[in-house]
């Protein structure tokens, strides 16, 4: 019931075509250029990163229960059941990329939002 209703939320809104994350990633990895970005494991993260929140949705459903579990850990804080409604907060940074369902702004909002990304690439380093 829980997941069905994340699904229904923030899952099912944001599914990327193939074409669309490599579109998504060619653009990251040219500004990482233009910007003389050489942290490679920085980089890699951040893409990996985008293909699983452009296939979230599917994500969930194939994952085992641990991979899902460290994934909502990722995304969701703060979260309640009350009434059978879950009510949660969706983590910086990927809430300002699960609250935009256009994939042409992710770009942008992962350049904004880059020291925010580079923080979490160091806590999923770390599990």
């Amino acid at each position: 019931m829980i997941l069905q209703q994340l699904e229904e939320e923030i899952f099912s809104k944001i599914i990327l075509s193939n074409q669309e994350i490599k579109h998504l990633q060619d653009a990251l990895n040219k500004h990482f250029e233009e910007k003389r970005i050489r942290n490679t494991e920085l980089k890699e993260a951040i893409l990996k990163i985008v293909v699983i929140l452009g296939n979230l949705s599917l994500f969930m459903q194939q994952s085992d229960n641990k991979a899902k579990n460290i994934l909502l850990s990722l995304l969701l804080s703060n979260c309640t059941l009350k009434d059978k409604k879950l009510t949660y907060t969706l983590n910086k940074p990927f809430n300002y990329l699960l609250t935009t369902p256009n994939y042409k702004e992710w770009k942008d909002i992962i350049i904004k939002h880059l020291k925010d990304f580079k923080k979490m690439v160091l806590i999923i380093e770390k599990m």
